[in-house]
């Protein structure tokens, strides 16, 4: 790691701003420094995340001070074009939504920028700045390696806090919601390799979930199924009042829809976002590509509809009991609270679920 200043960081900037090639990789808001990383168009494509298992990483990471970037994020912001994003449940197969849509001409996908989740946790706590350090992150997010390209960013599922931050920074932006059904999700959770996950955000979320259901008494000591019950309700929660806000513009779409017809789905997605993209060009993307047949977050690993569909079959006989204890909890929940209640749609999938 190398910290820059004076001359270095003047050169350092005049190729920051001309390329995605530099990654904005962490901020540290109490310093005021901002750490990047140095990759290219390829790694961007490889990698399920940009976070520390980016593996095309092609130089030593350079700190500068943030508020030497604030002048020209300013700039550059009025004449970017408008950004689009991803917003999702997580673990509903938005990786793989983002790989096909960054596939497409006109798209350039970014996935999971820890950066966003820095900001999201930071917003509540008061930092000096935060909107002019925001500032210069979205900036730099939106650059691409084309003029005619537009970024289509996918924060993680608990950056969904900035969600209406996100869609209204820049002007006509656009965001996709995509939501999976709480039965799926409860049990894609409670698999072994993924049961417990929900534990450290669950910590961090307490606050915003003690406001959504009230001080319930048991909140401190639920089960990991509940537990993940109450990260579904609150991330549903934050899509449905996106769509549901005339003033932002977003298009819903159901994970398990998208499966059933993916070209259908990726060329509704195509023509929300204005991608210069043809119904062949979606074809050979959703039909003829390794994508539905591999792993999203690790293309080596063989993977597909199928494979997706029986493991979540044994995972509900599995795991039976605490999802439906669950799903029953949470439904008592959301009957108490007229603002919850339309999640209860969404508790099992249906192909006609939409809040439209």
């Amino acid at each position: 790691m190398s910290f820059l200043s004076g001359k270095s960081s003047a050169e350092f900037q005049s190729q920051l701003w001309e390329t995605p090639n530099w990654l904005i990789k962490s901020v540290d808001f109490r310093r005021g420094l901002a750490s990047f990383v140095e990759t290219d168009e390829r790694g961007y494509r490889e990698a399920a995340f940009l976070d520390n298992r980016l593996d095309r990483v092609l130089s030593e990471e350079k700190v500068i001070h943030l508020k030497e970037l604030w002048p020209t994020a300013v700039q550059t912001k009025m004449t970017q074009p408008p950004l689009n994003f991803l917003f999702h449940v997580g673990h509903c197969g938005s990786t793989l939504i983002s790989r096909m849509l960054g596939e497409l001409p006109g798209c350039f996908a970014l996935r999971e920028p820890p950066v966003l989740m820095a900001l999201a946790r930071s917003a509540p706590q008061g930092v000096p700045h935060w909107e002019h350090i925001s500032d210069v992150v979205m900036a730099l997010l939106a650059r691409t390696y084309r003029q005619e390209d537009c970024a289509l960013i996918k924060p993680a599922s608990h950056a969904n806090v900035l969600l209406r931050y996100f869609l209204q920074w820049k002007k006509f932006s656009r965001g996709v919601l995509i939501s999976v059904d709480l039965e799926s999700y409860l049990a894609t959770m409670l698999q072994e390799h993924h049961r417990g996950e929900n534990r450290e955000a669950f910590q961090w979320r307490e606050e915003g979930l003690k406001r959504l259901v009230g001080n319930l008494p048991d909140l401190d000591r639920l089960d990991d199924a509940k537990c993940s019950a109450m990260i579904w309700l609150i991330q549903m929660r934050e899509l449905l009042e996106a769509h549901g806000d005339e003033t932002l513009n977003t298009l819903w779409l159901s994970f398990d829809n998208f499966l059933a017809e993916p070209t259908i789905t990726i060329s509704k997605i195509s023509g929300f976002l204005d991608l210069p993209s043809n119904y062949e060009q979606i074809r050979q993307v959703t039909l003829h590509s390794p994508l539905l047949r591999s792993y999203s977050k690790n293309a080596q690993v063989s993977y597909t509809p199928e494979s997706r569909r029986a493991s979540l079959q044994a995972s509900r006989r599995r795991h039976a009991p605490e999802i439906d204890g669950a799903m029953d909890w949470l439904e008592k929940i959301c009957q108490r609270d007229v603002s919850l209640s339309a999640t209860t749609a969404y508790f099992t999938y249906s192909k006609e679920s939409s809040p439209d």
